[in-house]
């Protein structure tokens, strides 16, 4: 009897695309920036609390920020919520997590940058000197760094989440457009209806 040797080859291992690759390690930044937002997020949350007790600390925060303390409440709620949820979506890996914690920085940028401005226009109004505005501009300033920082990680993690068809500059742009439209009817709506 002949014994004929059959010569089985391995099936041809096709690798897998750049977007698929990325998507299937999960970067440990994205994780630990997961956590991040759901934390500070609740902690949000949970600082409206003391001022929803007493009025008169929502009276002096709306002084401070030169805004009707109910739209300070309802910022402050809404970055909260916008936070826990983008630290879900990303934990998810969501195309939605990804866009809301891009805005949620992008915003946060936005925010930070003419907030100075803000307290320099009333500065005169509350009596505060110099020396009285510089804490808060190092604060703004910092907190505009370290946002930049976040956001450009997330720009560049834009595979992990399937969102590569959007270039880095096109996503800033859409999400700085959409910050400073948000920041313009926050503006509009505090001017409309004043606080005092």
């Amino acid at each position: 009897m002949n014994h004929v040797l059959i010569e089985v080859q391995p099936a041809a291992v096709v690798p897998e695309s750049r977007e698929e690759t990325a998507k299937s390690r999960f970067p440990v930044g994205i994780g630990v920036l997961s956590a991040l937002l759901i934390l500070g997020g609740s902690w949000m949350l949970l600082g409206c609390i003391p001022l929803l007790r007493d009025s008169s600390r929502m009276d002096f925060v709306g002084e401070m920020l030169g805004a009707w303390p109910a739209l300070v409440l309802g910022l402050v709620v809404l970055q909260a919520v916008l936070a826990i949820s983008s630290g879900i979506g990303l934990a998810l890996r969501a195309k939605w997590g990804w866009w809301i914690a891009a805005f949620f920085y992008t915003f946060g940028i936005a925010s930070n940058a003419i907030s100075p401005l803000g307290l320099w226009m009333r500065a005169q109004t509350l009596g505060l000197s110099g020396s009285d505005l510089a804490t808060p501009l190092v604060k703004a300033g910092v907190a505009v760094v370290i946002q930049s920082l976040i956001l450009v990680y997330l720009m560049r993690k834009r595979s992990v989440f399937g969102v590569g068809y959007f270039s880095a500059m096109k996503s800033v742009g859409l999400l700085f457009a959409i910050a400073i439209q948000v920041l313009f009817w926050i503006g509009i709506v505090n001017e409309t209806f004043p606080w005092r």
